[in-house]
């Protein structure tokens, strides 16, 4: 075996390469390998004595800019501690650490950013694998045509197009928002807060049932409200009657009553009034009665109904 040793003086080290054909490098100190540097075929391997040294590519400015941490296994640029498995960093965002569920952190001190380029008439993928499919999950900008779409269980199931219009469950919507639902008839939109709690029965429901009809449901025992130019014009409440107007002086009682309410600008002075219609089923006549705030009650037929 062939054997050069080259003496620097200078620094202490001792350069020593082993074999016939120059396949290792060591850089000892004397006593033991500092750096190993040995090839195995095509490769050239850094820190084969595994001594634990951190390889580093130092810049003009940088010192780290590059950094293989040998005791925690992990890749820096511009840092010289790297918390994940790749760091990179071009400012500190302060006192805050990486995630150990990260692999990869991006770090400033001011915006930061992760960018795709391609194309015009290709699109940017960020692909969700697991052991079961490598692209269960997507998010999808395609620029051909400037939408993003989300993907679940290999589907897209949000789209959004250039003009911002937002689809769940197809990519075409006319309208700002559109809803389809591909495996039944029926679709809802449930609206709940804490208060309702997130049960399928709880909170309000906005959609269509498997016979087309539109469907608003509250499904809370609370009152339902209807308001046009910021005012209140009606009023389903829990009692099961319908108030209509902007003080509510038209009730559709379930007792089959219809009763108008007249403020006391129109009725007796300072004693506002209520009228209730109602058809006597067993005389079919139709009656009114006019009910006062003071107690009084007046009742009348006003005439007999006739088929």
């Amino acid at each position: 075996m062939q054997r050069v040793i080259i003496f620097l003086f200078l620094f202490s080290y001792t350069l020593v390469f082993a074999g016939g054909n120059f396949d290792a490098l060591n850089i000892t100190d004397g006593t033991f390998t500092n750096v190993k540097l040995k090839t195995t075929g095509e490769t050239w391997i850094f820190n084969a004595g595994k001594s634990n040294n951190d390889f580093v590519i130092s810049g003009t400015t940088e010192t780290n800019l590059f950094r293989v941490d040998a005791n925690t296994n992990k890749i820096g640029i511009g840092i010289a501690t790297p918390e994940v498995l790749l760091h990179l960093v071009d400012g500190t965002a302060g006192t805050v650490t990486a995630t150990t569920e990260a692999e990869l952190a991006l770090e400033d001190d001011a915006d930061v950013g992760l960018q795709f380029l391609s194309p015009a008439a290709n699109a940017a993928n960020i692909y969700f694998g697991d052991s079961d499919s490598v692209s269960i999950g997507r998010i999808k900008y395609d620029h051909s045509n400037d939408s993003l779409g989300i993907y679940t269980n290999s589907t897209e199931a949000a789209h959004i197009d250039s003009s911002g219009h937002i689809g769940i469950g197809y990519t075409s919507t006319t309208y700002p928002f559109g809803v389809y639902n591909t495996t039944t008839n029926e679709i809802y939109t449930q609206i709940i807060n804490a208060d309702t709690g997130t049960g399928s029965t709880r909170g309000v429901l906005l959609g269509m049932n498997a016979s087309e009809e539109a469907i608003l449901k509250n499904q809370e025992n609370t009152d339902l409200i209807m308001y046009t130019n910021n005012v209140e014009l009606a009023r389903f409440n829990s009692d099961n009657q319908i108030e209509l107007g902007i003080s509510q002086e038209i009730i559709v009682r379930d007792d089959h009553y219809l009763e108008f309410s007249c403020p006391s600008a129109i009725a007796t002075p300072e004693v506002s009034s209520r009228m209730l219609f109602w058809v006597n089923e067993s005389t079919h006549k139709l009656m009114v009665r006019v009910k006062y705030s003071n107690g009084n009650n007046y009742s009348a037929e006003v005439c007999t109904l006739t088929p």
